[in-house]
């Protein structure tokens, strides 16, 4: 197979794909509130028969406290490590980064089912039940099927999934702060995603770094350009804060992963900056990355308003790296290989990079963690293996990942056995990785083979540019 050409060689030709917008949104054109909400009927009543009365009807979402905890992701059939736990939460995380997906996703949610949602402030869990309830589900106790068994199998526990664990208020509730250190005496593995500061303060250094199981940090950083930063991330702590934090933790022997994502094709690519970017994350201590390609709806109009009013093209991005996207994986892939090439190790969850990655899990701390598991029955890890072999059938992935402690649950392997015989309708199918071609079948289905070859996606991109 040919060697993948220059990044910023395709860059330039990738200019002509989609042309840039001549006129973004106006001014007053950006006033519209940016986060859709559905809402509910006001003053709602309805007659009720046996009381011969009419009854307000109203449904109320606890504005203090957040009563669910430990979760297994709803991507878990894609997911090496989808076990969540996210303690604080609000209808709009104070950080205002643009291209989030989790302020829309709440605004609908909670404008949807509950009255009272804009009286919500910032809420968070009480710490001694989160605690109460990850002990319990470890002694098989409480929660469902899925939960139990991700636990006994020691997959790390992950914080800031769908919202920052580690805002300013935390600093001084100290919610999050109680349940690492917890984490860290009954030796329990953890990893966060955030974009605070707050973890570089010794209290918080000191309970990842005591945990005998390891703890790892993904720090989100887009770009190592303060103005940039400042456009895509509003609120959320400077470039310099968040690369002091990541040597504060490496020092203390916590692993940190930066993390861009999403990763945007003329926005936070420009060859300076990834320069500057390189050299500040090497100087950091920093030798590992995560990436992902923007995935997110474009049906999110608030979102795609958000861009405009920060003057960024958001139709020209979208549509070069996630309507398109094996065209975002190919330039994605390109640009881990530079990153490799200079001393960073990256892996990615998109499916079309599989064969770039560096490690089996895309998080990057496969080699970190001591004494845990994975969930090894999904589909990422079912392509990963298929890699490495040549050829798979389901039956010898079943029996890998049985060798391995099992699929999560019945379900999960019926999801995972849909995606491996193309039958998802998404691009989570081994069919998106290039090299990968069906090799036959058998009483289970497809039966898939693997070689590195011609890349589809160089191939699909040259002939849209006319270059080959």
């Amino acid at each position: 197979m040919e060697p993948m050409p220059n990044y910023w060689e395709l860059r330039e030709l990738i200019k002509n794909v989609v042309p840039r917008r001549v006129k973004l949104l106006g001014h007053d054109e950006t006033q519209a509130a940016l986060v859709k909400e559905k809402g509910r009927k006001r003053n709602y009543e309805q007659f009720n028969l046996l009381s011969q009365k009419r009854e307000r009807k109203e449904r109320l979402l606890d504005i203090n406290e957040i009563k669910s905890f430990v979760e297994v992701s709803c991507r878990a059939s894609q997911c090496p490590m989808p076990l969540n736990l996210d303690v604080w939460d609000g209808f709009k995380c104070p950080f205002k980064c643009i291209y989030c997906f989790a302020n829309y996703w709440r605004a609908s949610l909670y404008s949807s089912f509950f009255d009272n949602y804009k009286s919500m402030g910032l809420r968070s869990s009480d710490p001694t039940s989160v605690i109460r309830q990850i002990d319990e589900l470890r002694e098989g106790q409480g929660g469902d099927e899925e939960v139990r068994k991700a636990l006994r199998l020691r997959i790390p526990l992950r914080f800031g999934i769908r919202f920052e664990d580690f805002l300013p208020v935390e600093g001084h509730k100290k919610v999050s702060l109680g349940i690492l250190q917890h984490l860290a005496k009954i030796g329990y593995p953890v990893m966060i995603n955030t974009k605070s500061d707050l973890l570089a303060r010794p209290d918080y250094v000191q309970a990842l770094a005591s945990n005998p199981a390891g703890a790892a940090v993904h720090i989100t950083l887009l770009t190592a350009d303060e103005s940039l930063s400042k456009r895509l991330d509003a609120a959320s702590p400077s470039v310099t804060k968040r690369f002091a934090t990541a040597k504060a933790l490496i020092d203390a022997g916590v692993r940190v992963v930066l993390r861009i994502e999403p990763f945007m094709v003329l926005i936070n690519d420009e060859k300076a900056r990834v320069d500057e970017y390189i050299e500040k994350a090497l100087a950091a201590g920093v030798h590992h990355m995560t990436w992902d390609t923007y995935s997110y709806s474009a049906q999110s109009t608030g979102m795609r308003r958000s861009f405009e009013a920060a003057g960024i093209d958001f139709d020209r991005m979208f549509m070069l790296t996630s309507d398109s996207q094996w065209l975002g994986s190919l330039m994605l892939s390109t640009m881990m290989s530079y990153f490799n090439a200079n001393g960073l190790s990256s892996s990615t969850f998109d499916f079309g990079s599989i064969p770039t990655n560096e490690q089996d899990i895309c998080c990057s701390v496969q080699d970190h963690f001591k004494d845990v598991g994975y969930n090894w029955g999904n589909i990422l890890s079912a392509t990963r293996l298929l890699t490495q072999r040549g050829r798979l059938s389901w039956k010898e992935f079943v029996a890998w990942v049985e060798d391995r402690g099992g699929f999560l649950s019945e379900k999960m392997k019926h999801d995972v056995k849909s995606s491996w015989n193309a039958n998802s309708g998404q691009a989570y199918e081994p069919i998106w990785v290039p090299g990968v071609t069906a090799a036959g079948e058998d009483e289970d289905g497809i039966v898939w083979g693997y070689r590195k070859a011609e890349d589809y996606r160089l191939k699909r991109f040259l002939t849209m540019t006319g270059d080959k």
